[in-house]
């Protein structure tokens, strides 16, 4: 099907936000310049209240909401309550599309009724295309945990990153939503909702042509990566940590340990020196007493 044939439905673009006005403008004004199908826009803004600039509120297709908890899973959560559209688009506030066809891209794959969910493409800036795929990639299991946002083929997958990532509106209410126990816009949040939104047999299409770049600003946003800070911030390493014990099987407990570790306290690359990794691994024990208090105070999905 090429990208200008007719559209099906009807979509609603949700952008959690957090002090981050500059970059939210440009990405409404790139949205407002889609054609090919009907759209909204939802801005749910968590910037407290006295930073707080309510960019664009009469404009027509934007609907802006205020939210006081910093949490992206509640703001796409909110978004998910609030949206018109049969497909709800997850995108970030600091990003970069260009293709005035970008929405129709997601839409049109929902012509098959299989699919519940389009992770499109969204590289870092600078980041190039990359059209291998891991050896890993074909395991049943975490598969998808070897998946990158740069990748040039289309793929079929479980888990797609929320900052480019389409579902059926009645799907992911269906399963719960976000997981609000993901603090902030903590680690894992999304794979969390793919492995529930396809655990019925529903299918995500990864579709490299519906492609954005994400700027990752410095500035604002709550997701918190500690730029120039040695060690990864507490509430990553707790949200990933309670994704294992809440979705991985036991027998692929051995294979995400190592991940997770890898990524969290022995890093590739100076991101985290080797003298830190006593440190890192401190928080990281710290975050495993969190995330087994969070196992037993249960989810908190979509209400």
């Amino acid at each position: 099907m090429s990208a200008g044939s007719k559209c099906v439905g009807y979509i609603s673009v949700v952008i959690p936000t957090y002090d981050r006005y500059d970059c939210l403008t440009e990405t409404i004004t790139a949205l407002f310049s889609q054609s090919g199908c009907e759209s909204e826009i939802l801005v749910i803004d968590q910037t407290p209240v006295e930073r707080r600039n309510p960019v664009g509120c009469s404009w027509g297709k934007l609907r802006y909401f205020s939210q006081v908890k910093p949490s992206a899973s509640a703001a796409r959560n909110h978004g998910l309550r609030e949206a018109k559209g049969d497909v709800v688009l997850f995108i970030d506030d600091d990003v970069i599309i260009k293709d005035s066809q970008f929405l129709v891209k997601h839409l049109r794959h929902y012509r098959d009724s299989d699919v519940v969910g389009v992770a499109g493409s969204a590289p870092d800036v600078g980041q190039d295309v990359h059209y291998d795929r891991h050896r890993f990639f074909r395991n049943i299991g975490l598969g998808w945990a070897y998946f990158p946002s740069n990748q040039g083929c289309q793929a079929w997958l479980r888990v797609g990153r929320s900052n480019n990532l389409s579902v059926r509106r009645k799907e992911a209410i269906a399963c719960g939503g976000m997981d609000e126990q993901y603090e902030k816009g903590a680690h894992r949040e999304e794979a969390d909702f793919g492995l529930r939104l396809t655990r019925n047999g529903g299918r995500l299409i990864f579709d490299p042509f519906a492609s954005l770049v994400h700027i990752g600003s410095a500035e604002g946003g709550i997701r918190s990566w500690q730029q120039g800070e040695t060690i990864k911030a507490l509430h990553h390493m707790v949200g990933d940590l309670y994704l294992l014990r809440r979705q991985i099987p036991l027998s692929q407990w051995p294979e995400y340990l190592a991940l997770s570790l890898r990524y969290f306290v022995f890093p590739k690359g100076p991101r985290t020196p080797w003298k830190h990794w006593t440190t890192a691994l401190r928080r990281y024990l710290k975050a495993w007493r969190i995330a087994g208090r969070k196992i037993k105070e249960g989810p908190k999905y979509l209400s």
